[in-house]
């Protein structure tokens, strides 16, 4: 099958291509997601399944969305669409749908990350941080938040892929990683870091042996890799034939998993050594917003630093990853209509905006989306793209090596066999899960 690329844009360089997959990757999943999840997911246990499920799943799902995107040289609706006839356009476009729901939630709490930076930045650190948190998470607040932080994304997606994504990763992504390992290093410091590494290092093998942990874990190792949603699909659309998909995808799920352990090492001994812990396992969604600054409001001056720079690192990540969310959708209606960038993101942004009012002015609505779009919606995507990369794209194994390579034919192998069976029973945990917490009431 022919492979048409045309005029599309590309990606600068690979250096280029892997800041911005990464900046997709690394976001409020790793700082804000992983701390709570592990907290109330067995500790280290929940940890170690996260490894496991990172390398067994999460690289091979990763490849194969690259692979996809770069096959089809377009996002999820066209490149399905060449590549296993117009049958399969209808399931691009739910993943389009997919991620617009999970970008309408996501920007309300990259909106809490924008009123939190702005707060410390002014000198105004949060004095009763869950009244802070409770004001600042719903209402018309958070819905102006919302909006601006939708604003923030749509002005770098308009600018294209080179000049915009790809300059913001590159920009951002060093500024990134160099503040949570500044905030990890001074943590180590705290007299409460020793207790706060054992529960972070120590498994409970109990734990080890429940299937919802497993469910949790890939939920958490999707929507930290963004995969699942044709995110990354869309990244490898810009690629170049010559550019190696393996060896990007290890570094990106490596780069992915390190963050969220550096993350780990920084948040669970400020909240330990300061008094934070049972905010996160008591209040969930909310948990960092809460215990975070209840645990620097007696720093004084170096606290309000510090809460300056933790936030300042998670609105970076939750924006460069609303970034890679908003162009899964403005590249589909691109590639589908032929109307101008700009034009389209601003006008997806608006809608996206709109749906996102719910989950502003209501945080049981937003800890509904979390739960459907954030694990139930990624994980049954990645089971629908292993299966089509699989059993339908012709030859998949030439997208990472050449005939007699070792590493092709094992790929496909776990992309055919191994990553279904494990996503098929995880999705069926997550559902009944679901189902469990529907009827108790609502999550988080």
């Amino acid at each position: 099958m022919a492979e048409p690329r045309g005029g599309r844009e590309q990606w600068a360089s690979r250096r280029g291509f892997v800041l911005a997959a990464v900046g997709c990757a690394v976001g409020l999943g790793n700082v804000w997601r992983f701390p709570y999840t592990v907290a109330e997911h067995g500790g280290a246990a929940f940890v170690l399944v996260y490894l496991v499920l990172t390398a067994a799943v999460g690289v091979p799902l990763l490849l194969a969305e690259l692979a996809l995107g770069r096959r089809g040289a377009a996002g999820p609706v066209v490149a399905l669409g060449r590549l296993g006839g117009p049958r399969w356009q209808w399931l691009g476009w739910a993943f389009v749908a997919g991620v617009a729901a999970m970008l309408a939630y996501y920007g309300v709490i990259g909106g809490w990350t924008l009123r939190y930076v702005a707060a410390y930045f002014a000198g105004h650190a949060p004095t009763d941080p869950a009244t802070f948190f409770s004001e600042a998470a719903t209402g018309p607040g958070a819905a102006a938040a919302l909006l601006a932080f939708l604003a923030m994304s749509a002005a770098i997606v308009a600018r294209g892929v080179r000049g915009g994504i790809e300059r913001l990763a590159t920009c951002l992504l060093p500024l990134l990683a160099a503040t949570i390992g500044g905030l990890a290093c001074y943590a180590a410091t705290l007299d409460g870091a020793a207790q706060a590494y054992t529960y972070l290092l120590r498994p409970d093998f109990d734990a080890l042996r429940s299937l919802d942990t497993w469910s949790h874990a890939a939920g958490q190792t999707f929507f930290s890799l963004s995969l699942g949603m044709g995110a990354m699909l869309t990244f490898g659309s810009y690629l170049a034939r010559s550019d190696g998909l393996a060896r990007s995808s290890i570094g990106i799920a490596a780069a992915d998993l390190m963050v969220a352990l550096i993350a780990g090492l920084a948040v669970f001994p400020l909240l330990f050594a300061l008094g934070g812990a049972g905010d996160v396992a008591e209040n969930a969604i909310g948990a960092l917003f809460i215990a975070i600054p209840s645990a620097f409001a007696g720093l004084g001056t170096a606290g309000e630093v510090l809460g300056l720079l933790f936030f300042a690192a998670l609105a970076v990540g939750a924006w460069t990853s609303a970034v890679a969310m908003l162009e899964v959708v403005v590249a589909a209606v691109v590639e589908a209509t032929g109307a101008r960038r700009a034009p389209v993101t601003w006008a997806l942004a608006a809608g996206i905006a709109v749906v996102g009012l719910a989950p502003a002015l209501d945080r049981s609505v937003l800890a509904w989306m979390d739960r459907l779009a954030g694990e139930l919606f990624a994980v049954a995507g990645g089971l629908v793209l292993a299966l089509f990369v699989g059993w339908f794209m012709q030859d998949p194994a030439r997208e990472i090596g050449g005939p007699g390579s070792v590493l092709p034919r094992v790929w496909v192998g776990a992309i055919r066999v191994v990553v279904p069976a494990v996503l098929a029973v995880l999705l069926w945990s997550a559902l009944g899960s679901t189902w469990a917490a529907a009827t108790a009431g609502l999550p988080g």
